[in-house]
């Protein structure tokens, strides 16, 4: 029984490598769980066209928004668990949405992450006729109007809203959530005055180009392109440390071999100055990390999210 047992174990990665080989013979389909125009989708786009010119096959992107994710990464994990039905999504529905809400997948148990994409640069970008031109104002007129102030985010249980409700707690102050179903269609609201503020990384050009304003980052430095916008801490939000990412997921049972091919192009790939510099601009830095650094990662930033969800009580009522 033993050798028979040694025999198919060899047989079965024979057969994964040789996969590895041939991968990919035919197009691969990419499924972003949320709306066009988001976090996902900029940093998803030119990853995709470099790697099918790299493999010489399309990488195939798909919108399949709702349910903060869920359904599209529902839907992917459906499919054959052959390395050509792949996932690109935030962190969101990874280490946040599992927390709040009864999904039909465990990030844990299901799914693997090839790689994490880039390390979002959150900004709290604003309207430009919102009356108030300092994280210090902004507090000062939700205090004065409770509930008038209104955030968008990606969605309930994505980690864009968790940013609102931190900022609510830290602050001390209630403001009105909104959400939509993906960042891009928040962005838009945000861009129309619809909404008024909104924690985002896809803020950047727009702040560039006049349309909206920032009163802070959401990270530990000033960023050098913004070198004027104080962070959260520096505008007096004290301990205001959240991870988002943009990850590249795929079934658990993908082989290895595939998957470690996968993130060795993925690697390739971010490591290009122009690669940086693509996702630098809007809004990203981009990481270069083998498949077992993300999924460490993954597992530290889920730990996190359960005790900021907790400390925030923050639920989807």
């Amino acid at each position: 029984m033993r050798l028979f047992t040694t025999w198919a174990f060899a047989l079965l990665l024979g057969s994964g490598a040789a996969l590895a080989d041939t991968w990919p013979s035919r197009p691969v389909r990419v499924i972003i769980p949320f709306a066009a125009g988001g976090g996902s989708d900029v940093v998803a786009r030119p990853l995709t066209d470099r790697l099918s010119r790299n493999l010489g096959q399309q990488f195939v992107i798909e919108y399949r928004g709702g349910a903060a994710g869920a359904i599209g990464i529902e839907g992917a994990l459906k499919a054959p668990a052959d390395g050509y039905t792949l996932i690109i999504a935030s962190s969101s529905p990874v280490t946040v949405l599992p927390r709040l809400r009864k999904i039909p997948y465990d990030p844990e148990r299901d799914m693997v992450l090839v790689a994490r994409l880039g390390d979002a640069m959150i900004g709290l970008g604003a309207h430009p006729t919102l009356a108030a031109n300092s994280v210090g104002e902004l507090i000062d007129l939700a205090k004065r109007q409770p509930g008038k102030v209104a955030f968008g985010s990606a969605g309930l249980g994505t980690a864009t809203q968790m940013y609102g409700e931190l900022f609510k707690l830290r602050a001390g102050i209630d403001i009105t959530h909104i959400p939509y179903k993906g960042s891009g269609e928040s962005l838009q609201d945000l861009l129309a005055g619809h909404i008024q503020i909104g924690f985002e990384s896809i803020i950047f050009p727009h702040v560039k180009a006049g349309r909206l304003k920032m009163l802070a980052v959401a990270t530990n430095q000033r960023l050098p392109e913004f070198p004027d916008v104080p962070t959260m801490a520096e505008a007096g939000v004290k301990d205001f440390d959240m991870p988002l990412w943009q990850g590249l997921m795929a079934h658990i049972a993908t082989p290895a071999p595939v998957v470690e091919k996968l993130n060795a192009e993925v690697r390739k790939i971010l490591a290009m100055p122009e690669m940086r510099d693509v996702y630098r601009g809007v809004g990203y830095l981009a990481l270069v990390e083998t498949a077992a650094e993300a999924q460490a990662r993954m597992r530290h930033d889920i730990a996190l999210m359960a005790k900021i969800i907790t400390d925030a009580n923050i639920t989807l009522d």
